[in-house]
């Protein structure tokens, strides 16, 4: 399953991404570093993909050297992309964490198809 997490902020997503297994340190215990890919501890994959800052247009249009362009501004948060490959449900997020399952919207764009169930993918890790 894909999926999309939104947390406060880099630190408080590295420091969750620890508690779960999925930080690494150096010989010194210093330099944490996510482990993007690998073995869940149930025997499945995953695969996580740092977003960081994600933005939205504001609705207005700003004019620059190429022309006419939609305003952005950036979404509250420090996203983050997860494909677990297990068959399961990924765990419960921290407070202040949100989590968004994948979803297949109607030709209007806007109304969620809740028929809608993701196909498997194949192993990645």
């Amino acid at each position: 399953m894909d999926y999309v997490l939104r947390s406060p902020d880099g630190p408080s997503f590295l420091l969750a991404a620890e508690s779960l297994g999925y930080v690494q340190r150096d010989a010194k215990g210093t330099n944490p570093t996510l482990i993007t890919q690998g073995i869940t501890q149930d025997g499945g994959n995953y695969f996580i993909n740092v977003v960081g800052t994600v933005s939205e247009p504001t609705g207005k249009t700003l004019t620059g050297p190429m022309g006419s362009y939609p305003e952005t501004a950036p979404i509250p948060g420090y996203w983050v992309r997860i494909r677990v490959n297990n068959g399961r449900l990924i765990p419960g997020v921290p407070v202040g964490f949100e989590l968004f399952e994948p979803v297949r919207y109607l030709a209007d764009g806007v109304t969620v198809d809740k028929s809608y169930t993701q196909p498997p993918y194949g192993m990645i890790a």
